[in-house]
């Protein structure tokens, strides 16, 4: 999906959307404090195996990826990451505020500088939270599995005890 997006833009096009990333790095302690506030404050609506403490690495690292994903034609693997948060149990309500806070932040930061980066930014963000959020439900599919297999398991070793 995220390939999809870049090959659709012009070579001017994605060099605007490079600014729009090269000047969103002015902004990047500003972006990791929110997403910390935002991690902190949804903490509970994680998996118990999210520990707090994590969160602001994961804030680290969610700023650093988007970022180098609007100002590089490298966009990595995106929905690899989405499948890492959900194998570290961040919840889905994390997620969205974590996309609509760079959605904030592309209109704030970027919408008086140039509309056509505001619209490119918009894109790449709306593209970039869709493809984390695929591979998030994927990792979170592998997880419900894994899960539902250990409790099978678990009663299996139940039911193998109480028939002793």
């Amino acid at each position: 999906m995220v390939n999809n997006l870049l090959s659709t833009l012009s070579r001017q096009e994605l060099e605007i959307l490079k600014q729009g990333g090269q000047h969103l790095r002015h902004y990047q302690s500003e972006l990791f404090e929110q997403l910390t506030k935002i991690l902190n404050s949804l903490m509970f609506h994680n998996a118990h195996t999210l520990h707090p403490s994590k969160l602001r690495d994961i804030a680290a690292e969610e700023t650093d990826t988007f970022i180098k994903f609007l100002s590089t034609d490298d966009v990595g693997s995106i929905d690899e990451r989405g499948k890492k948060l959900a194998e570290l149990g961040m919840g889905y309500q994390s997620l969205l505020s974590i996309c609509t806070c760079f959605t904030d932040i592309c209109i704030d930061k970027l919408g008086a500088k140039n509309p056509e980066l505001l619209k490119l930014a918009l894109k790449a963000t709306q593209t970039y939270a869709n493809s984390v959020f695929e591979g998030y439900i994927q990792g979170f599919k592998m997880q419900l599995i894994k899960d539902l297999s250990q409790t099978r398991q678990a009663l299996n070793t139940v039911r193998q005890q109480q028939q002793k």
